[in-house]
Parts: structure tokens; sequence; C-alpha cells
């Protein structure tokens, strides 16, 4: 029968003599000495270690591989079903979070290709709930469980702030900044429908509407004055370009915030229009 030295195993299973020397160790594979003294193992200890490493490339801890090694059948069945359905679950997150990284970067390139210009296009329909309501932390009520299912249920929610048209017409300005999620995102991430017809949750509907990039110094990010002056100052600005195309706002005005990292924090701020009727 073959046998091979620590530096052997090492090499074929791509790993450091170390973590060979670990396992054997922690008992996981046994060696013997050979003539020379070296620790040596033969092919159903190579086998075995490939196995080992098979299961650890699965992040089973080593406490599970030890019960698995040498363990009866059924157990061997019952702890690599529960890793499987654990897995199950690590992969949907992680496309979860592979649309999310997606998106994101969409929207970063396109904010960077569009400078300080506007662009038309339909909005996106979001559900959202406003960070700033009255419940505490501690909370049971179901306006907290609607909120926990739009922070922790959804790897894929944004920021947003909401401003009402009356309100900006009447020189008020009420930010309301809401956790929202994509309509679409809902059935595609198969989420409890219920919760988003919740009395708590709003509906932002998608709409033609006018896109402008509004960047923030990251110093200044915290700066109540210069948040309200900042984008007081870009919505008239897009409001003089919507009139000087002939149309005028159809709805409340939405800032989504597309990087909040950085030296420079980005975001959209997108209005409803529609063309003026003559």
């Amino acid at each position: 029968m073959t046998r091979y030295k620590v530096g052997d195993l090492a090499r074929v299973l791509g790993v450091t003599t170390n973590t060979i020397r670990r396992y054997e160790a922690a008992g996981m594979i046994k060696g013997e000495r050979d003539d020379s003294g070296y620790r040596t193992f033969n092919s159903e200890e190579l086998l075995r270690l490939s196995m080992i490493r098979l299961l650890s490339k699965c992040s089973f801890s080593r406490e599970n591989i030890l019960d698995i090694i040498d363990s009866e059948e059924a157990l061997l069945l019952r702890i690599a079903g529960e890793r499987l359905d654990e897995l199950d679950e690590e992969i949907r997150n992680l496309q979860y979070l592979r649309h999310w990284l997606k998106d994101n970067i969409k929207m970063v390139n396109t904010a960077a290709e569009m400078e300080d210009g506007f662009i038309y296009m339909d909005s996106v329909a979001v559900k959202y709930i406003p960070c700033a309501s009255g419940f505490k932390i501690s909370d049971n009520s179901e306006e907290m469980k609607v909120f926990n299912t739009f922070m922790y249920g959804s790897s894929e929610v944004q920021i947003m702030n909401f401003y009402k048209n009356d309100d900006l017409k009447a020189g008020l300005f009420r930010p309301l900044t809401s956790l929202a999620i994509k309509v679409t995102d809902i059935e595609r991430l198969s989420l409890d429908r219920n919760v988003f017809e919740s009395k708590y949750v709003n509906e932002y509907p998608s709409k033609r509407s006018l896109y402008g990039v509004l960047r923030t110094p990251a110093e200044k990010s915290g700066d109540e004055i210069y948040f309200r002056d900042s984008r007081t100052e870009f919505f008239q600005k897009m409001l003089s370009y919507i009139s000087e195309n002939s149309e005028q706002i159809d709805g409340d005005i939405c800032e989504i915030s597309v990087n909040a990292l950085g030296k420079e924090r980005t975001s959209f701020i997108s209005i409803p229009v529609r063309k003026n009727i003559c």
C-alpha cells in the first residue's frame, strides 16, 4: 500500500503541513512511523482526509466532522441533512446580496454617467415604512413587526427620503426618511404579501420622472442646515428644468440613497412629471 509523508499529503490536498498535523492532533487521521522515523499515512487516510476537507468546505464545524467521520449512517444523514438546509438558506441569501450589489453598482455607474445632467425615466414602484415612528425597540406592536420585516426580512432594502409636494409648495421642508422595498422584489423574494398591505406601509407608484444626481460631502452629511439648503436649491434647479420643458410636477419627490459611504454621499432625486395640457 502506498504511504504518504506529511508533505505529500499537504501537496495533494493543497494545504500546509501544519494543517495536516492539526488534523492528526485532533484525532481525525492516524499516521505511523516508517523505518526512518517519518510520519506516514496510507491511501485510506488520504481518502479520509479528502472527505474531511470536503466537509470543511461545506462549513461543518470540527465537532460535527468528528461526529460524522466515525458515525453510524443515520447520524451522518441527519447532520448532513441539517447542513444542507443551512447551505440552501445561505445560497438564497447570497443570491439576494448579489442582486443588491449588482443593482447598487448599476445605480452608482448611472449617477457617474449623469454627472450634473438630468434624465427622464420611469421610477420604480416601492413599498416603504418610515424610520422615525413612535414605536420603541422593545415594542411588540404590529408596526414594529412590519418594520422588522423591512429591516431584516430582505437584504435589498433601500433608504429613501420622501418629500410631499404640498409641503414644498407651502415652504415646509419635512423629509420622511424610510426603508423601502421594490414591489417587484416582494414576489421575487417570496416575502409575505400580507405584511406589505399593513396600514403602516405606504406605496410610491411607478411614474415617468425626472432624475438628477445630488452629491453631499461626507463632512456635511450630518449638517441639518446644509441638508435642507442643498436639497431645496437642487429641487428648484430641477423644477426650472421641468418648466423649461413644458412639464409640471405630478406627485411627491423621492430621494434614493445610492452611496452612503466614502468621501461623497450620492443620491438620486426623482420628481414625477407630466406634460402640460394646453
